[in-house]
């Protein structure tokens, strides 16, 4: 039984993160991009911040986020149409947990800026854990080594 844990445990904790990264980050970005109004309550929120005053404004950063969101996405769809939860590296795991640390920073930057103080110790839970599954990741490639 122990051996048989131990041959299915990479491959469904792998499985496991490319769904959810994959769940996570399309929805994300579909939902920005698909849901009337959601540029209006985005503007809202940080109307008057600064930021809608930098080029292209408040819509820009809007989308360039829904965009990036869906980018991620296809980082971890690629890393499932590779089947990387059975191979020894995961190349396209890492970019999708890389983009989606990145995509944190900048969705807490601008949480923090505006003074949203609960929805960025959110992003900084979110930031946690993605480092945890880079890092599980990380580890089960040098045991491949």
């Amino acid at each position: 039984m122990e051996n048989f844990v131990k041959k299915i445990e990479k491959p469904l904790v792998l499985l496991s993160i490319q769904i959810l990264g994959l769940y996570l980050w399309f929805l994300a970005g579909f939902m920005k991009l698909s849901k009337e109004g959601a540029l209006d309550g985005f503007s809202r929120r940080f109307e008057g911040s600064g930021l809608d005053a930098l080029p292209g404004g408040v819509a820009l950063q809007f989308y360039g986020i829904a965009v990036f969101e869906l980018v991620i996405a296809l980082f971890f769809a690629f890393s499932l149409l590779q089947v990387e939860f059975r191979k020894s590296h995961q190349p396209w795991l890492r970019l999708g947990l890389l983009g989606a640390l990145l995509i944190l920073v900048v969705l807490g930057f601008g949480l923090r800026f505006v003074g949203d103080h609960s929805g960025f110790a959110n992003i900084y839970f979110y930031i946690g854990a993605t480092l945890v599954f880079f890092f599980i990741v990380k580890q089960y490639e040098k045991e491949n080594l």
